[in-house]
């Protein structure tokens, strides 16, 4: 196993994902491909439609050093503010841009 898949597996067991909303979120190997994409094409900049419980903000959060932005109306009123209380915990809460607007 390799660093980067040690430090996903790290950060994914750390999320909180109530009991029987794990379907919501990507997996452990998606949020690895997402990962590992964006460090291997030297990304900087990561936009993301939907912030659920913030497995796939974290995968690109931990992919680079810049802000994350993220568009979800729902944050608020479908999941309590989970994504954002996840990436808090995990150290990146000062990384992402949040508009709770919907992106039309």
């Amino acid at each position: 196993m390799n660093d980067s898949q040690e430090a996903m597996e790290n950060i994914f067991k750390q999320l909180v994902i109530p009991h029987g909303k794990r379907l919501d979120s990507i997996s452990l190997a998606e949020g690895k491909f997402i990962h590992d994409w964006i460090k291997d094409h030297h990304l900087s900049a990561t936009l993301e439609i939907g912030l659920a419980f913030g497995a796939s903000a974290v995968s690109m959060l931990a992919a680079h050093e810049e802000i994350h932005v993220c568009i979800d109306p729902y944050q608020e009123r479908n999941y309590l503010n989970a994504g954002l209380e996840n990436l808090a915990r995990l150290g990146y809460g000062n990384r992402i841009l949040l508009h709770q607007d919907f992106s039309c």
